[in-house]
């Protein structure tokens, strides 16, 4: 990629002047590149509770591109933001405002970048004061879902009913079979399993939702309640089994998409260190 390097210039002139020299990342930069447009268009999705959130990630990536790099292409993507008033309106958990942020990121590119500013920008951002938020407003952006975990809260329900429909089924069809109620107690075990299973899956914030370990108990569940199933021979003990599984397979189906907001400190998949990519 290509640019000026007005901050990098900036920078040099700061470490000539005595002061720390910042160093220049451009692979840091170039994944900002990638991201910033995938948090916009995840923006135009996403819904009202979900949008202080992800303004939060927007401001902190806005940020992030005050250090040296790609500033041009840096620029005509915050530019382009600002001129299709994507950010107008948006207020991150912490009550700061979005276009604010955009506004003082162009400046940090310099010039000729900063020129581009619209008047009313500018005159947004030296008017704009930050109201912190509330104790109940803080309150209410902890529980906030944030939008990949919104992203996520679907496939969740939907594998939830799933299991909890399998276990419901077996249990009323198995109701007339002698061979499920001579093996009462594992049948009751693998049903009540389910079902645990089921409200796990349904209840539990994403972020703190190892899908990993829930995996393997699903995974061990499942082939536990088919060999008792087939030890049985019974058809509607069967169903409790598949139902674990269809709605196992169903809460992890989107799990491998590419996220626009890569982990962070309290998600369940978060690593120390790890690059995002």
């Amino acid at each position: 990629m290509s640019g000026s390097q007005t901050r990098a210039q900036q920078t040099l002139e700061t470490a000539d002047a005595g002061g720390d020299l910042a160093p220049i990342d451009l692979d840091a930069s170039g994944r900002r590149l990638e991201t910033f447009p995938e948090l916009l268009e995840v923006l135009t999705s996403a819904p009202e509770r979900a949008r202080p959130a992800l303004a939060t990630r927007i401001n902190e990536l806005l940020i992030d591109m005050r250090m040296p790099g790609h500033e041009a292409e840096e620029s005509e993507l915050v530019m382009g933001a600002l001129e299709a008033r994507v950010l107008h309106e948006l207020i991150d958990t912490r009550g700061r405002s979005c276009r604010k942020e955009a506004v003082q990121t162009m400046m940090a590119c310099g010039f000729p970048h900063a020129l581009l500013l619209h008047p009313d920008d500018l005159s947004f951002a030296r008017t704009f004061v930050e109201a912190p938020p509330s104790d109940a407003q803080a309150v209410a952006s902890a529980d906030e879902l944030e939008p990949w975990e919104a992203g996520h809260r679907a496939n969740r329900t939907w594998g939830a009913a799933l299991m909890g429909a399998g276990q419901l089924a077996s249990v009323v069809l198995s109701g007339s079979d002698p061979q499920v109620t001579r093996r009462l107690a594992a049948a009751a075990t693998l049903w009540v399993l389910g079902l645990a299973a089921a409200m796990a899956l349904a209840l539990t914030r994403p972020k703190h939702f190892n899908v990993a370990t829930f995996g393997a108990f699903a995974t061990l569940l499942v082939l536990a309640g088919l060999l008792v199933a087939m030890a049985a021979g019974s058809f509607a003990l069967g169903l409790a089994p598949v139902g674990v599984g269809l709605g196992l397979f169903v809460s992890i189906s989107n799990l491998y998409e590419d996220r626009a907001d890569p982990p962070r400190a309290g998600d369940w998949d978060y690593r120390p260190g790890a690059r995002d990519e």
